[in-house]
């Protein structure tokens, strides 16, 4: 009877071992970086053909599980001693909004915390957090403060490397302001200095205006390139937008390879183009004609597109760029689709049309492989997989009678697994003979 068991035991473990095997989730080893806002849809026109297009966005896939940790964490530190009052802190309430709207912008995961300086400092917490990704939360915490008081950096400084401790993001980064001298000049550089030590991977900023004490505010920082003068309160704004963009970080040299397969024909011209996400389409759609080395371009012999969007150059947040193609199911697909009937079924979220239903968690032909290498700032030669939409054979065409891929049956298990589960009844017959011969 033990012998037996050992059988049946072995056979369930293989079957098992088998269809969990089939299940695999893949991840770019190395990454450290998150991937660009994606999508790849269909449309049927009812004609036999589908409209493919291809949409690369500027701003970060909120959804991808590595890019919280990679976001930039910012810490503001600004001087609202009593020598802020007046223009000087109307500018600068003015450029901490022109600063937000950058590293803040929609799409983005960065965030930023507040810390305002007098005789002491304060950090300002917001729904519970010192942290936050909204713009509002800042601008209405900078609309509470009030100019008074004296220049305690050095308390600003350690406030801000009391918050970079509660950071995991990999770019970190600390932009002090100040239009004075410091209370104490000689604890503020020992206030810097070991905020360097614990966050030698900080970056560190300084922003100055006409009166203060400019040889302190460049001992702040490790490169002068990262201290930022303004003559007078007007220039603010201009000065904390540039920190913002060397910041924020963006997407270059996106490349986006399509190969398609051989259950799909490509019929008629490539097309490329462009619009602002935020109020959609742009009525100066681009296509071939016009003469931008960006245009997409299909080599006939590999059947593979190859698009370097935006011509290699960073691709702006608020745009989203789509390539656009029209296929057909090849002689291929419907010779297939009469012996098996449709092998695949189209990822979610890969239709054009939200009324005309036809890839998301249908059966089709998965047509072709996308592939997206892309730089994020420092970090280069990040890859990230399109989704896979289907499509079907021509309307009419006569099914199989007996399909045998496509059922809800063969997407838990692949085919080798359904022989395999087929033959567990035989082998236990088997099985049992051996224990009744054992007997």
């Amino acid at each position: 009877m033990k012998k037996g068991r050992k059988i049946l035991a072995l056979l369930a473990a293989v079957v098992m071992t088998s269809a969990f095997s089939a299940v695999s989730v893949s991840a770019e080893e190395g990454a450290q970086a998150p991937a660009p806002m994606t999508s790849k849809q269909v449309f049927d026109k009812g004609d036999g053909t589908f409209d493919v297009s291809v949409t690369v966005e500027g701003r970060v896939d909120t959804d991808t599980e590595i890019s919280v940790g990679n976001a930039s964490d910012i810490v503001l530190v600004v001087d609202r001693s009593g020598s802020m009052d007046g223009e000087y802190w109307t500018e600068l309430v003015n450029a901490i909004d022109v600063f937000t709207d950058e590293v803040l912008e929609y799409g983005t995961t960065n965030r930023v915390a507040l810390v305002s300086y007098a005789t002491f400092a304060e950090v300002s917490v917001f729904d519970g957090s010192t942290w936050t990704s909204s713009k509002d939360d800042v601008m209405n915490a900078m609309a509470q403060m009030e100019p008074w008081g004296l220049t305690n950096v050095a308390d600003a400084i350690d406030a801000a490397a009391d918050q970079l401790a509660d950071s995991s993001a990999a770019s970190k980064n600390v932009v002090v302001f100040s239009d004075g001298y410091p209370d104490s000049e000689n604890q503020a550089t020992q206030s810097m200095a070991a905020l360097k030590s614990a966050f030698p991977e900080a970056e560190v900023y300084s922003v100055g205006v006409s009166g203060c004490d400019e040889d302190f505010m460049k001992s702040l920082v490790a490169d002068e390139a990262n201290y930022f003068y303004a003559e007078n309160a007007d220039e603010l704004s201009a000065l904390f937008g540039d920190i913002a963009v060397s910041i924020n970080k963006a997407y270059s040299n996106v490349v986006v390879t399509e190969t398609i397969n051989e259950y799909a024909d490509v019929i008629g011209e490539v097309s490329f183009g462009q619009y602002d996400i935020a109020t959609g389409r742009s009525s100066a759609w681009l296509t071939t004609s016009t003469p931008l080395a960006e245009t997409p371009e299909y080599n006939t012999e590999t059947k593979t597109f190859t698009w370097n969007v935006n011509d290699g150059q960073e691709l702006a947040s608020g745009t989203a760029y789509v390539m656009t193609y029209t296929v057909k199911a090849s002689d291929a697909a419907i010779a297939e689709y009469g012996k098996t009937g449709y092998p695949s079924v189209g990822d979610e979220n890969t239709d054009a049309d939200s009324e005309n239903i036809t890839s998301s968690g249908k059966k089709g032909f998965d047509f072709s492989d996308g592939v997206m290498s892309f730089n994020y700032g420092d970090v280069s030669d990040v890859t990230a997989e399109l989704a896979n939409p289907v499509i079907q054979v021509p309307k009419g065409t006569e099914a199989p009678t007996s399909p045998k891929t496509g059922t809800d049956f063969a997407s838990a298990a692949s085919a080798g697994q359904m022989a395999l589960i087929l033959l567990v009844p035989a082998a236990a017959f088997v099985a049992v003979k051996a224990v009744r011969k054992a007997k």
